[in-house]
């Protein structure tokens, strides 16, 4: 059995409004934070997040990006959103985690899901 542990030094929540000043994220709305290495991997089910919006009103929420992606498939969705690039370091993924009122994980599978518990430490 191989561990797969999350280092609690380096993921904990900092404050929200903290948090998304740094980031330059809204403070006036609900903000959905989405991502991986590579966002539009097939497995990472970011299909699957483009077609769950179209039930949402999604004029009361702010839509957060990180990870590989294109701008286009980002702009296609139609909303506001902000993307953070790749973020490859704990204090960038700590800042976005705990700036986001919500972390949504649509993948189709996915070995561990890191990022999943990195989010609810945060």
């Amino acid at each position: 059995m191989i561990p797969n542990c999350i280092d609690t030094s380096e993921f904990y929540p900092i404050k929200k409004y903290t948090a998304r000043n740094l980031l330059k994220l809204p403070n006036n709305k609900k903000l959905v934070l989405l991502g991986s290495s590579n966002l539009l991997d097939h497995y990472k089910g970011f299909h699957l997040f483009k077609n769950s919006i179209k039930f949402l009103n999604t004029s009361s929420y702010h839509f957060v990006f990180f990870g590989n992606c294109r701008y286009t498939e980002l702009e296609s969705l139609g909303v506001n959103y902000s993307y953070l690039g790749y973020l490859n370091d704990p204090i960038s993924l700590r800042l976005a985690y705990s700036a986001s009122d919500v972390y949504v994980a649509p993948y189709m599978n996915d070995s561990f899901g890191k990022t999943i518990v990195e989010s609810m430490s945060c």
